[in-house]
């Protein structure tokens, strides 16, 4: 028998990251909830990350980091349908995807989580802020060369 190749499904590749402004305004709060409890609600939208490459997903929540393999099983127009292995539950689960524009969601019971499609130039400056936050491995007076510091140097030459 041969080997399964697996599939790849363009739209979903890239970098997501949660949309807490669009699903907080699709979100159905139970009757009774309080504003507090809403408040709580909303801080954990908008903070998790997720890079799809074609055969694995890198999720970043917080400080919390995961990968896992992922494979698409079908998709349409609209939406693809994934299966994945949840390291909680302990077993392979399907999650469909519903496109929008540039963004998706996915169902969270009758509510729905929104993703925005992160633009590469948004990628780049926050891996340039990332390394300018970085300790300097050299100790340094934190001061570049001048040129005629620079020319004088026969080790940079």
């Amino acid at each position: 028998m041969p080997a399964r190749k697996s599939k790849t499904e363009r739209r979903l590749l890239g970098t997501w990251r949660s949309d807490r402004r669009r699903t907080l305004l699709d979100w159905r709060f139970k009757q009774g909830v309080t504003r507090s409890q809403r408040e709580r609600l909303a801080t954990i939208f908008g903070k998790l990350t997720l890079t799809y490459t074609g055969v694995r997903v890198r999720g970043v929540y917080g400080d919390q980091r995961f990968t896992r393999p992922y494979e698409v099983l079908a998709s349409d127009s609209d939406s693809v349908a994934i299966c994945y292995y949840d390291s909680v539950t302990e077993e392979w689960r399907i999650q469909h995807i519903h496109f929008e524009g540039d963004r998706y969601w996915i169902a969270l019971g009758p509510n729905r989580e929104w993703f925005r499609k992160v633009k590469v130039r948004m990628v780049y400056r926050r891996a340039i802020r990332r390394a300018l936050a970085r300790k300097a491995l050299l100790k340094t007076d934190a001061r570049y060369l001048t040129r005629e510091e620079a020319h004088g140097r026969t080790s940079l030459r």
